[in-house]
């Protein structure tokens, strides 16, 4: 026989009056009240390093929305270099924003979390870029939602753009893009879809049509991998069939005595189809290091 008990101890009363009022307080059931009007939830749990503070790169979505309603804010694919919080959120950075990055800092491959802050913190972010939603009332609570989709040292990120773009994820070019997403030692130059990475200045001569050049270079994939010893050239610049179009393009921005990378997609370079040999493979975007040594006119 089933035995309902109608009546309570005096410490389950308590009990249940102190969930009760918690419940009431949270405006939020199922998030974490950190302080006022600052909430967060973790929805799904990774374990897989390294954290966001340590990785080189990450790749992050992110989503944002009126926490009073479904109206969108933004819904974005995010790659990050290094995480540093006056980037995120300017050189002062409110009490709020700068526990919201704290906490991103701490999370993990495969993490997703929700955080629930008043729009005027959100603003203050560089995140708020990435959408349209204004509004006077800087009190106003915004839901904010992150899923660390990847997180990588320097040469994973690299590898992960390099099959990105061989898989059709990315654009050739935007993965080269991507490739200087953190600054780089050097400056970058980008003329059309080639990529000029200049490892010194030099007041020699520029490459110009009919002019002979003598020079080293040697040939490498997005991510690093080698595909020839150096090797040193003298040619006529400007007849056909010599170099590839992005390196011959390349080397017109060059002078003598200048040393730079030159990146390009597979369509200036290889084709999109790879080497006849195999060697490169399809869709893989690759770089010349080279060493401009002579440049005189004939």
């Amino acid at each position: 026989m089933i035995q309902i008990r109608l009546f309570f101890s005096p410490f389950e009363w308590i009990i249940a009056l102190v969930c009760l009022t918690f419940t009431s307080c949270n405006k939020f059931p199922g998030y974490e009240k950190i302080e006022k009007d600052f909430y967060v939830k973790l929805n799904q749990f990774g374990d897989c390093r390294p954290m966001l503070k340590d990785a080189a790169y990450s790749v992050l979505e992110i989503k944002a929305q009126r926490a009073d309603s479904t109206d969108a804010i933004f819904n974005s694919i995010v790659y990050l270099g290094k995480l540093r919080k006056t980037e995120i959120s300017g050189e002062k950075p409110s009490s709020v924003s700068d526990r919201l990055i704290t906490r991103m800092e701490l999370l993990n491959c495969g993490d997703n979390v929700t955080w629930i802050l008043p729009f005027g913190d959100f603003d203050s972010t560089y995140l708020s870029g990435y959408g349209r939603y204004q509004t006077e009332n800087r009190e106003a609570l915004v839901k904010l939602n992150i899923n660390v989709i990847h997180t990588f040292d320097r040469q994973g990120f690299v590898n992960f753009l390099m099959q990105a773009a061989q898989q059709g994820e990315l654009q050739e070019t935007e993965a080269i893009n991507m490739f200087f997403v953190d600054g780089n030692e050097h400056p970058v130059e980008q003329h059309g879809d080639v990529f000029i990475e200049k490892w010194n200045d030099a007041d020699g001569d520029t490459i110009r049509a009919g002019m002979e050049v003598t020079m080293n270079y040697s040939t490498f994939l997005l991510n690093g991998t080698s595909l020839d010893p150096l090797t040193t050239m003298t040619f006529q610049f400007g007849r056909p069939g010599q170099l590839v179009p992005g390196f011959q393009y390349g080397l017109s921005f060059l002078r003598e005595g200048e040393r730079a990378r030159i990146y390009m997609p597979s369509y200036l370079a290889f084709g999109e189809d790879g080497s006849s040999t195999g060697i490169v493979p399809r869709n893989t975007p690759v770089y010349f290091d080279v060493s401009v040594i002579l440049v005189r006119n004939l």
